[in-house]
């Protein structure tokens, strides 16, 4: 009868530790599924800045994007978001891009990286910056800079 407490108290414990073992189990799981969906996300946008394809990635843009570019920013909706960077690549015909350093985990992941292209026969560079967020279960492009 004296060791009942000991015995009840290693169960308690033991049972504790394993739920505590499970949850962070959960959570690793969520972080490692988060980061592999936004580093496919990011991988799909750099090859359609590079291929200057707007419509590989325009499916991810947000209902509101904070576009800002050519000295312009504000706030456009998905169409207008396309429509702007269609013509942007049009006029400013990418030669190659890829992310540079990128943020793929947390709440707010990110890339940014230099576009060259070429313009009226010269090659120019620029910065690209793209900032995702999760809105409804999705990671959702809700910031594209080009500087």
């Amino acid at each position: 009868m004296r060791f009942a407490p000991c015995i009840i108290v290693l169960f308690v414990s033991a049972f504790a530790f394993g739920q505590v073992h499970n949850l962070l189990d959960r959570r690793k799981a969520i972080a490692v599924h988060q980061t592999s969906d936004v580093a496919a996300m990011l991988q799909k946008i750099e090859k359609g800045i590079e291929r200057g394809s707007v419509s590989e990635f325009s499916p991810f843009f947000s209902s509101q994007v904070h576009l800002s570019f050519l000295g312009q920013e504000g706030y456009y909706s998905s169409n207008q978001t396309t429509s702007v960077l269609q013509n942007y690549f049009q006029t400013m015909k990418p030669l190659s891009f890829s992310f540079s350093s990128y943020q793929d985990k947390g709440n707010n992941p990110y890339a940014t990286g230099r576009l060259t292209y070429a313009l009226k026969g010269s090659r120019e560079s620029a910065q690209v910056y793209v900032s995702l967020a999760r809105q409804e279960s999705k990671w959702v492009i809700t910031q594209f800079n080009i500087y």
